[in-house]
């Protein structure tokens, strides 16, 4: 009803032009996410088309001019404190609470008012959200063994450390901040049309770092990580310490550890 299963999408890759700056918004047209760079202002549909070109098939290179990180199962393990988020605000806004398989179920439908809606069965208001983001106030996390050393690694090279989730921008600033982690360029699931396994939210980075989407390695768990980043003609890497990690979901290189994403760079 609020979303749709990672099998409901089946996307060609996508190479849109070099722009060097983007930036976004939303209007009454469901293209809404725009582009600024050397295409000039395009909608997102016409960014595909806009001084590139489309590649249908699957990617092999195991080099890339800059790394996108997941954030949830990818940087940290959220697999306890963002369900117990979603279920205290749903016993506090008068719901039952969902368990913590149900919310993870539910990650692929979208951003936290997207998944609280499907939770509670019916749309919920801005200020009903504010409960959701109370309990995420008492987050605390712990980055997965080796992530801010890789990290660190990727500044000290000059590279920028970019983020690309599902949540929210403002969920994804707390969390990352409870990990002690920030990012340099940070997309939630909240500033593009479609959630993952859609591209979108690739295009976007590819569009800030001024490099085009196939330049780009994709480092998730999940099977819509994944599935993203074949989506956006980007090198998709699983990352197999995640807690959502599927060994049946075709990749184009599975890493062991976060600091194997340094050898993917070309």
């Amino acid at each position: 009803m609020f979303g749709r299963s990672y099998d409901d999408y089946s996307y060609p890759g996508a190479i849109i032009g070099r722009p060097t700056a983007f930036s976004h918004a939303r209007d009454a047209d469901s293209s809404a996410l725009k582009l600024r760079g050397t295409c000039g202002a395009v909608t997102y549909r016409d960014a595909l088309s806009c001084g590139g070109r489309r590649d249908t098939g699957r990617r092999d290179r195991r080099v890339a001019k800059a790394v996108v990180w997941d954030m949830d199962g990818t940087l940290f393990d959220s697999a306890v404190v963002v369900p117990a988020a979603f279920a205290a605000a749903l016993r506090t806004l008068g719901y039952p609470p969902a368990t913590a398989a149900e919310v993870i179920a539910a990650y692929p439908l979208g951003p936290p008012d997207v998944i609280m809606a499907h939770l509670a069965g019916r749309p919920l208001t801005a200020a009903d959200m504010e409960a959701y983001y109370a309990e995420l106030e008492h987050a605390r996390l712990q980055p997965y063994p080796g992530v801010t050393a890789t990290l660190d690694a990727l500044r000290a090279a000059g590279r920028p450390v970019a983020v690309f989730t599902g949540a929210s921008r403002r969920a994804a600033e707390m969390l990352l901040a409870a990990a002690g982690l920030d990012a340099d360029i940070l997309v939630g699931g909240d500033e593009v049309p479609r959630a993952k396994p859609a591209p979108d939210g690739l295009f976007v980075v590819a569009a800030a770092l001024g490099v085009a989407p196939g330049d780009l390695a994709y480092i998730g768990d999940s099977p819509g990580d994944v599935r993203a980043a074949r989506a956006a003609g980007s090198h998709a890497a699983a990352a197999a310490w995640g807690h959502m990690f599927d060994p049946a979901e075709p990749a184009d290189s599975v890493l062991a550890r976060p600091a194997d994403a340094l050898a993917l760079l070309a």
